[in-house]
């Protein structure tokens, strides 16, 4: 969120942000749980989400913090928008003092595609198309 400009955003707007990393996974998850039966949420955002976590997502793979909570917002129906830093079919950008183009790997749109026809996820192309805040 913080490349986005959202970690800002979201403290001016009173909507709390997690960040994976600064508390232990298993404790963060059960501090926010019950949470999503209580209905305290609006949407949940994984941004940026790597081509790791997009593969983890579309796979069903639930072993993070944030993989465990696209498990949980299907299961509640709560909207989930997913930033990929994986969605332009040809980024340049600067390595070293030369510029390098950089462009996703042959599964990374289809992991995108399997992801956009879960229920409730939507794959966003950037902020804007994407966030309300």
């Amino acid at each position: 969120m913080q490349i986005y400009g959202l970690m800002d955003k979201s403290k001016q707007s009173g909507v709390p942000a997690y960040r994976e990393g600064r508390t232990p996974s298993s404790a963060l998850f059960a501090m926010r749980f019950s949470k999503f039966s209580e209905g305290a949420y609006d949407a949940l955002v994984s941004a940026p989400a790597t081509a790791n976590s997009v593969a983890k997502f579309a796979s069903g793979i639930a072993d993070s913090l944030i993989t465990n909570l696209l498990t949980q917002t299907d299961k509640f129906h709560l909207p989930f928008i997913v930033l990929s830093t994986d969605i332009a079919p040809d980024v340049h950008t600067p390595v070293t003092k030369k510029e390098s183009g950089v462009c996703p790997r042959w599964i990374d749109p289809e992991n995108m595609s399997r992801l956009r026809a879960f229920r409730d996820v939507t794959v966003g192309t950037s902020v804007e198309s994407s966030m309300c805040i």
